[in-house]
């Protein structure tokens, strides 16, 4: 994955960015603690639909969901020349990843909204990985962009074999899957990213846990907060469907 970045729509990032931010801080605004605990379930559900799609993406490309080929191009991090990383270390159970710039985090930083993209990165990455790959990974973000005075984030993810059940080693390393021939080779394809739809997946992840949360003032709330976002962006006849 070094030397390679994944295509991306920076102006359909960039919508996504934003429409996270409006959402997210008006929850937070109108419902306070309530309204930022809504949005932390929200960002977990659309994490774990996203963990899913990779996990499934490589398996059916016949790859082993390992940290090695999770963070290949169309992984948890930012598409694109705007995100600007230093891979330190890629192996199947360690990825240590330096990000000197970030899309999004240029996106909440300017709207001088550190603390609402804090939330998402806190929250999206370990519900990601834990989906895609184990429960039992450990994620670390030690320093991150949207922090006052960090000049990169460091993202540090392990998965040993050693602390999964039998089956997962098998689901997951080569090493310990008996029907697997000779080690796989190439990389895996890049999966794309499509920023409108991850709109669609992340306005239906906000409705449900404003709803949970909230109850009907919640979801109301939400519809409202959506509504002229899309519209503008011409979202309103995208299909959910993949």
């Amino acid at each position: 994955m070094k030397g390679y970045k994944l295509l991306c729509d920076n102006q359909a990032q960039d919508r996504w960015a934003d429409y996270y931010l409006t959402t997210a801080k008006g929850l937070g605004e109108r419902f306070g603690m309530l309204g930022r605990a809504a949005v932390r379930d929200a960002i977990r559900m659309f994490a774990q639909l996203q963990g899913q799609h990779r996990r499934d993406f490589l398996v059916e490309h016949g790859y082993k969901p390992h940290l090695a080929n999770l963070f290949g191009l169309g992984g948890p991090l930012p598409c694109g020349d705007r995100c600007i990383k230093e891979w330190i270390r890629v192996s199947p159970q360690e990825v240590f990843v330096n990000v000197a710039q970030c899309p999004y985090a240029l996106r909440w930083n300017a709207a001088g909204e550190p603390e609402v993209g804090k939330m998402f990165c806190e929250e999206y990455y370990p519900a990601y990985v834990h989906q895609a790959a184990s429960e039992k990974a450990q994620i670390n973000t030690g320093r991150e962009l949207v922090n006052e005075g960090d000049t990169y984030c460091r993202l540090s993810v392990y998965l040993r074999p050693a602390n999964l059940p039998e089956k997962q080693r098998g689901e997951l390393f080569d090493e310990f899957d008996p029907s697997m021939g000779l080690p796989q080779k190439e990389a895996c394809p890049p999966q794309p990213v499509d920023y409108n739809q991850w709109i669609l997946e992340l306005h239906t992840c906000f409705v449900t846990c404003a709803q949970q949360r909230l109850g009907q003032e919640g979801l109301e709330w939400t519809e409202t907060l959506s509504r002229p976002f899309l519209a503008e962006n011409n979202m309103n006849n995208l299909s959910m469907g993949r």
